[in-house]
């Protein structure tokens, strides 16, 4: 579900942006959340991530429409050379930074980020990040959350891009 017609399978088998202009793209499906879980995807993005070209992953949402939803979401790309994952929990229109990753690792070209996630017990969650591609996942994010959403059925990516960048979220 999202912007389906921005997308395709490209012919390494890969889900790619292939948008017709600038913009913002999304792509979501309803997940049954139990009480801990594993999850884990791996997103490259062919330049250095800015606030203009950059990416969302949003987990444990309750609404399809992520700027109303309750929920969590991984912002990857920021202005500067200190791009780092973000964790920001969404609660009533408003968002907090709760969580970060290690200073600089997303700001290369390529940017590529291998990310397995556990939340386990309703509260505790663990982010292991791997930059490199070569399987180190040598950050460790975690943090715990005592109140989580309740009513969480969404997951989803969405990107905002420039146009010369239209084609180059994989």
């Amino acid at each position: 579900n999202g912007n389906t017609t921005n997308f395709i399978v490209d012919t390494d088998r890969k889900l790619r942006l292939n948008a017709a202009d600038q913009g913002s793209s999304w792509l979501y499906t309803e997940s049954i959340y139990p009480d801990s879980f594993e999850l884990g995807f791996k997103l490259k993005m062919e330049f250095s991530p800015s606030a203009s070209n950059a990416s969302r992953v949003y987990f444990l949402s309750d609404n399809s429409d992520y700027l109303q939803s309750n929920g969590y979401y991984l912002l990857l790309g920021e202005n500067g050379s200190g791009d780092r994952i973000k964790v920001y929990k969404m609660e009533n229109g408003g968002e907090t930074l709760i969580a970060q990753g290690l200073d600089g690792a997303l700001a290369k070209d390529p940017s590529v980020c291998n990310v397995k996630m556990t939340f386990r017990n309703n509260k505790d969650f663990v982010l292991l990040a791997d930059y490199d591609d070569n399987g180190s996942f040598d950050d460790n994010i975690s943090w715990v959350d005592n109140t989580p959403p309740t009513l969480s059925k969404y997951f989803g990516f969405y990107s905002i891009y420039t146009a010369t960048r239209v084609d180059k979220f994989v």
